[in-house]
């Protein structure tokens, strides 16, 4: 046996065995320490590391991951270049690494779509199934503009959404916004508390209100700035966003709607050192939740925010009322009616097809309404009648028995006597 001096020479004869200096069992004792192992981990990270890419080429590299073809179904009112413009996707392209949650919400945004479905096969098939939504009635609302009036004319899904406009004569139920309101694609007109992007006049100065640093502590506007997501703080921004784009407003307005329909701006109360109207006031100390507590975050950011928020809301309640009237209740009756009227206080308003007015009221008590109206209609008076009032009628004054309802006499013009 070869042994080795303290300079790495060989010098011949055996080893020294090492001692063991610690251990009471050991101690005073000679023995050899076992040789480590040697340690292969690195090599099998290494080895399994380079499978792994060698398998991701060969998933990237293969035909079977190709889009061979794209299968559009349910597209009506949106033509196929649009749609796969949205799925961004082309024959031979690979779809590995796509994601199709992110195209079905491209083809959502889409007014006409109600839902809309994306998947892909093994074979190289990229399906897309739309749903798209129907019409159950027409929408016309008059706009004031520079050049005078005019009517907009939409159509409207049974979920109260614009979702097409009207350039062509059609039957259906017709429904009238009597105040001037601004429509535009894609609104859903029975929600009469969120904010439309028509609503705010300013996006940026009602940006720079909220973020105004002298404001007072306790200030709810503090409280809304502070909720603004970083996507609208982004766009606002006057060095890296864009503060009068279309994106900004409509990140503004999602912002502010779900701070509405939320309650974080009455979370907690309101600092008695910030003045408000008393009605405010008053509903927001009694507590409100759900859709009148969005009700009052609206007034109260109407309030904060004035002169930049349109107060006229559209009246989605009574529309909803007036569109379910026209489709689902109207049939079982025997009368016939041209169009419903709404005004922008919600009182709603029957023109007949015989030419008599019906006025209706609100929204509640419809079905009383509608059969104290078709009691009218078969007697004398509501033959003669040009003007027929039921706003009045209850559920109670029909189980009762009792007319309710007044009318106004169809009056012949007056015919001059010819001389004999």
């Amino acid at each position: 046996m070869n042994q080795y001096d303290s300079q790495g020479k060989r010098t011949g004869g055996k080893l020294p065995k090492l001692r063991d200096t610690y251990g009471p069992r050991h101690r005073g004792k000679d023995r050899v320490l076992p040789k480590r192992p040697f340690n292969y981990e690195p090599y099998y990270r290494i080895c399994l590391a380079v499978l792994w890419i060698e398998i991701l080429a060969a998933l990237i590299t293969s035909k079977g991951m190709v889009v061979r073809h794209v299968d559009i179904s349910g597209n009506r009112l949106i033509q196929p270049p649009a749609i796969e413009r949205c799925v961004d996707f082309r024959t031979g392209q690979n779809w590995l690494f796509w994601r199709p949650g992110i195209r079905e919400k491209r083809l959502k945004a889409f007014a006409q779509v109600k839902d809309a479905t994306v998947k892909h096969s093994w074979v190289g098939t990229i399906t897309v199934k739309i749903e798209e939504r129907k019409a159950i009635g027409i929408l016309v609302a008059p706009l004031i503009t520079p050049q005078g009036k005019r009517y907009q004319t939409y159509m409207l899904a049974s979920d109260g959404v614009l979702y097409n406009r009207l350039t062509n004569p059609v039957k259906l139920p017709r429904v009238e916004l009597r105040g001037p309101t601004e429509l535009f694609l894609g609104m859903n007109v029975f929600d009469g508390i969120s904010i439309k992007r028509t609503d705010i006049k300013n996006p940026v100065a009602v940006y720079e209100l909220l973020t105004d640093k002298e404001l007072l502590k306790g200030d709810p506007r503090r409280k809304i700035a502070a909720l603004l997501s970083k996507k609208t703080r982004h766009l606002f921004d006057p060095v890296t966003g864009n503060p009068s784009s279309l994106d900004a407003r409509i990140s503004l307005v999602d912002d502010l709607n779900s701070i509405i329909s939320k309650g974080e701006i009455t979370a907690g109360g309101i600092s008695s050192r910030v003045e408000l109207p008393p009605e405010i006031r008053n509903d927001i100390d009694l507590r409100p939740e759900g859709k009148e507590l969005a009700d009052v975050n609206r007034k109260l950011l109407e309030f904060l925010l004035p002169s930049q928020i349109v107060s006229s809301r559209i009246p989605g309640d009574s529309l909803r009322v007036a569109v379910n009237t026209l489709t689902q209740v109207l049939p079982k009756y025997r009368f016939r009616v041209k169009s419903v009227v709404v005004d922008p206080f919600g009182f709603l308003c029957f023109n007949m097809e015989s030419g008599v007015i019906v006025k209706l009221g609100d929204e509640n008590d419809m079905e009383a309404k509608l059969l104290m109206l078709d009691k009218a209609l078969c007697s004398r008076e509501g033959n003669t009648a040009i003007k027929i009032d039921v706003s009045a009628v209850t559920d109670e004054a029909v189980k009762s028995g009792s007319s309710g309802y007044f009318t106004t006499p169809r009056t012949e013009p007056n015919v001059p006597k010819q001389e004999q």
